[in-house]
């Protein structure tokens, strides 16, 4: 069988759905060698480096279209797609994130749906995301043939918005990357971004739904009642309404005592997890959280 996957959230700077699809394919190569199946991924150009080595039963297919070129990609994604899909003699596409290309019936189609934020939270994301998402999530579980959700919580909350979804929907959680594990902390890198131990860290990009600010300020209240002397490490990057969360230090008198380290290559984050004290999470919803378990990977 030939199965194709749409893998152009693998980037540079890439956010959670970029490294769920990495780690996917990756996993799905070796799985497609042994049992004799071809695997068809359709990623940026660049991307080609990020991917560890491919099996030859892998075929990368270069697509200049990032999913944020808004006009250019979504008429790749819904319109050459599908007959480029057909021409390979693909047995099942799978998206990893949410989107089906419209009106496509065959081949087989799987999507994943990793949380209904737009649905539960819209207050935290902009209103041309909301309804594009909406729109868009409504019309993959409609198409699909199969749905993945990354954990029941999530299938739960799918199985009561579409009942009719319920017989087609499967759990397959995630795990942390095994490079997340206990180990030696880099002082050089410490000492690189200003960040001294003890310190306390989050893991999120700056948006609404991971709840920055909150954050900040129970950090500011904590310094005031322990006299303990931490810093607070926020490593990600810039997402949307971020409302002023990296001037709130500064407000709140704890600039010096609050590190911004923006986007991370793994390795550093690794690194950085093994020397927080203790890693908040403070999201106000998640559909999985993956920062936990990768906290507790790290020891």
């Amino acid at each position: 069988m030939r199965f194709a996957l749409d893998c152009r959230r693998v980037m540079e700077g890439m956010s959670g759905l970029g490294s769920y699809t990495l780690n996917l394919v990756n996993a799905l190569a070796r799985q497609c060698q042994i049992q004799n199946h071809t695997l068809t991924i359709y990623a940026l150009p660049e991307a080609r480096s990020i991917f560890k080595e491919l099996p030859e039963s892998t075929e990368f297919v270069p697509v200049k279209y990032p999913v944020e070129d808004h006009i250019r990609g979504e008429f790749w994604k819904h319109v050459s797609l599908p007959s480029e899909l057909r021409r390979r003699g693909c047995d099942v596409f799978h998206d990893p994130a949410y989107q089906l290309p419209l009106g496509m019936k065959t081949p087989p189609a799987v999507v994943t749906i990793h949380d209904f934020a737009p649905f539960r939270y819209p207050e935290t994301n902009t209103w041309k995301y909301n309804n594009y998402w909406r729109f868009m999530t409504d019309r993959a579980v409609s198409q699909a043939s199969g749905i993945i959700t990354v954990s029941s919580f999530v299938r739960d909350e799918l199985v009561e918005m579409y009942p009719r979804a319920a017989d087609k929907v499967d759990v397959v959680l995630e795990a942390a990357d095994p490079d997340f594990s206990p180990g030696v902390v880099s002082d050089d890198f410490l000492k690189a971004n200003n960040i001294n131990t003890p310190f306390v860290l989050t893991m999120a990009k700056y948006e609404p739904r991971k709840n920055l600010a909150m954050a900040i300020k129970a950090f500011a209240e904590f310094r005031e009642k322990t006299h303990l002397d931490y810093q607070f490490v926020v490593a990600g990057g810039m997402g949307w309404k971020t409302g002023g969360v990296s001037d709130l230090p500064e407000a709140l008198g704890i600039a010096d005592k609050v590190v911004f380290t923006g986007y991370l290559e793994k390795t550093d984050l690794v690194n950085l997890v093994r020397g927080a004290q203790l890693v908040v999470v403070p999201s106000l919803y998640e559909g999985f959280g993956l920062p936990v378990l990768e906290a507790m990977a790290c020891g």
